[in-house]
């Protein structure tokens, strides 16, 4: 079984452990925790799970129990659930600290009870939903994903993305042993979070969709964004044309006109074009950015740079 990664930005990672750390400033204090949306990304051998965006807790979102132990609020959780949702993106996570734990953590027997009912929550409201969950110590931390099996499989590593490269346990256990020089520096190998070149332009691309939300650039490169709801359905079918079978197949049947997706279809977004035919949003944007996930249009694949072009930095 493949063993999936999961990936942050480094800002986002910096302010999480911030957030957190108050948690291990004394044995009385209470736990912290936070929840983000997660899109997720395979190719070949390599699975991951990417962090598209945190939503930090506010004042109500955070409960604790008498004996410490944290309670996320159920209208945070759905406020997390709704855009997950609504951007098309495969789950949440939710990242809460053990004060008592320093450079070894793991999940306790509340944590194992507790998030079963949450997974069985959360599906019922979105079927295809996964649910990451990540536990911090002090100087360590655990991670495991639940994904429709009986138990959860267990993660990786945690990767962070910025200036450099920073690479993290999620096994619990201490921390991972500085990476080679051109790991940390080379953004290019980020995209697969391992020393291999080959094979990095399909699977950087999903990534940088998730992780950026909207266009970038890798060296001359043209990354594109991920569908979104407000996107107009001209503008998805330009950029993404291998689209047009699934969009006809919701019933949109006048898209096989190219008069009227020259026209029409560019005063339409795909949250108005979804409730004119009683559709979710939610679930047209996601069957959608499925689609270019797994096939691969022709823009995609003429940007796609070969292996030797993937080694010069991101600007």
């Amino acid at each position: 079984m493949i063993t999936a990664d999961l990936r942050m930005t480094e800002t986002d990672w910096i302010t999480l452990r911030k957030h957190l750390a108050g948690s291990f400033r004394s044995p009385q204090a209470p736990e912290a925790g936070a929840i983000g949306v997660v899109g997720e990304c395979r190719a070949g051998d390599r699975h991951e799970f990417t962090v598209a965006r945190m939503l930090w807790p506010g004042p109500d979102d955070l409960k604790v129990t008498e004996n410490r132990a944290l309670v996320f609020d159920a209208r945070y959780i759905r406020r997390a659930h709704l855009l997950m949702r609504s951007e098309g993106l495969a789950g949440l996570v939710m990242f809460h600290s053990h004060p008592m734990s320093d450079q070894r953590v793991g999940f306790s027997l509340y944590d194992d009870h507790q998030e079963p009912q949450l997974f069985a929550n959360l599906r019922e409201m979105a079927p295809d939903t996964q649910l990451v969950s990540v536990v911090a110590g002090k100087r360590t931390q655990g991670g495991r994903v639940w994904t429709g099996r009986e138990s959860p499989q267990a993660l990786g590593r945690l990767v962070t993305v910025g200036e450099t490269l920073g690479f993290h346990t999620l096994s619990g256990g201490p921390e991972l042993p500085p990476p080679p020089p051109a790991a940390i520096f080379d953004r290019a190998l980020a995209l697969s979070g391992l020393l291999e070149v080959a094979g990095i332009a399909v699977w950087g691309t999903h990534l940088w969709r998730i992780m950026n939300r909207g266009e970038s650039s890798i060296g001359s490169h043209e990354i594109q964004g991920l569908i979104t709801a407000d996107e107009t359905v001209a503008s998805v079918l330009e950029r993404f044309p291998q689209t047009l079978p699934v969009l006809i197949e919701k019933g949109f049947t006048l898209l096989g006109n190219p008069l009227l997706r020259r026209t029409l279809a560019r005063t339409i977004s795909l949250r108005t074009a979804a409730r004119m035919k009683e559709l979710d949003p939610g679930s047209l944007v996601a069957a959608l950015n499925r689609i270019t996930a797994v096939h691969p249009g022709p823009r995609d694949s003429q940007s796609q740079p070969s292996p030797a072009e993937t080694v010069a930095p991101v600007d």
